[in-house]
């Protein structure tokens, strides 16, 4: 008896797995600036720092190189304090630019950006150089008559510095020396330039300069699925491409999630801590009592990174560097919290 063939299965299809595309939901394609990792990523192609830097406008002539810088700067002595920058560059004609990103406010944050702004005018300074040796065979010092090239901080802020009633809908201020009574300018080797970026609220079709146009790439890129049409530019399809989530691999991957996850800690502590201030002052029923409760606010924001610090993956360092508090100062804090 002939047995009959085995018939062949027909194997089932499986169904291919769901694409995901630039309209899923969660699913980041571009990283976001304001992080530690995505702030260094972009601006440390010097294409891109030397774009940003001529949209500001703050010279009068185009940067066509630049040369980054160390970013820490020390002072004279071991004793003094020093300056940690997140971007330091020298243009071709010796002009320094400062570019910080700062993502919550902080006691004397005026006074941090001038001593910051300080370091690069005294490092021009001759440092031993020696000029000749007099006639008793002395070293002499080389002459310096204090002719210096400007120095250009530009400081983006995740929070609103200015609040006074002139400036609430001004995302970018322009300070300068000015003289007084003349109303001129004092001097250009001074300059600073500070972007709100929660004041900034243009959408894409009503950007006009090529400013807005970066700060609306800071402070929207992680939220877009595409480039706009709008941003077509050589320049910001590159920004774009180096943005791309997808394209980091390994090591730069792991560092841009530990990186994000400061940033979403630290943004989530702070919008809480307001939160709570604006309560209390509104619960204090007079509009004093609200700028108070936003200060109360502000403690608590230092107090819950301090008892949460090992959670959030932060150093007293590193929480001294975002609150503008001394380590000493946190180490006391961290004593009467515990």
């Amino acid at each position: 008896m002939i047995k009959p063939k085995n018939k062949k299965k027909t194997p089932q299809r499986k169904k291919p797995p769901k694409k995901l595309t630039q309209n899923t939901p969660d699913i980041k394609v571009f990283m976001n600036p304001k992080t530690d990792f995505g702030f260094n990523k972009i601006f440390g192609v010097k294409k891109l720092l030397i774009s940003f830097l001529n949209a500001t406008e703050l010279l009068p002539e185009t940067i066509v190189d630049i040369e980054y810088l160390p970013n820490e700067q020390s002072g004279n002595n071991s004793k003094t304090r020093k300056a940690i920058y997140d971007v330091h560059a020298i243009s071709s004609d010796g002009k320094r630019f400062i570019v910080e990103m700062q993502l919550s406010g902080q006691s004397h944050f005026v006074e941090r950006l001038l001593f910051y702004a300080s370091y690069p005018i005294i490092d021009q300074a001759p440092k031993g150089k020696v000029d000749k040796i007099n006639k008793d065979g002395k070293e002499v010092k080389a002459n310096w008559n204090y002719s210096i090239a400007g120095v250009c901080v530009i400081a983006i802020l995740n929070f609103n510095l200015f609040k006074d009633e002139a400036s609430k809908n001004i995302p970018v201020e322009y300070v300068k020396l000015i003289r007084q009574n003349a109303n001129v300018e004092f001097t250009d080797k001074y300059q600073f330039m500070i972007i709100e970026l929660k004041k900034f609220n243009k959408k894409s079709n009503e950007l006009t300069t090529k400013l807005e146009k970066w700060i609306f790439c800071i402070k929207n890129m992680e939220d877009l699925n595409a480039i706009p049409k709008e941003l077509q530019d050589e320049i910001f399809q590159e920004l774009f491409a180096i943005s791309e989530l997808k394209k980091l691999k390994g090591g730069e991957m792991k560092a841009y999630k530990q990186s994000a996850k400061r940033y979403n800690d630290l943004a989530n502590v702070i919008e809480y801590a307001e939160e709570q201030g604006i309560e209390q002052g509104i619960e204090q029923g007079i509009e004093q009592g609200i700028e108070q409760g936003i200060e109360i606010g502000k403690e608590r924001i230092i107090k819950r990174i301090m008892q949460n610090r090992n959670k959030f993956n932060f150093n007293i360092k590193q929480i001294a560097e975002i609150t503008g508090y001394s380590i000493k100062e946190l180490t006391g804090l961290l004593k009467k919290i515990e």
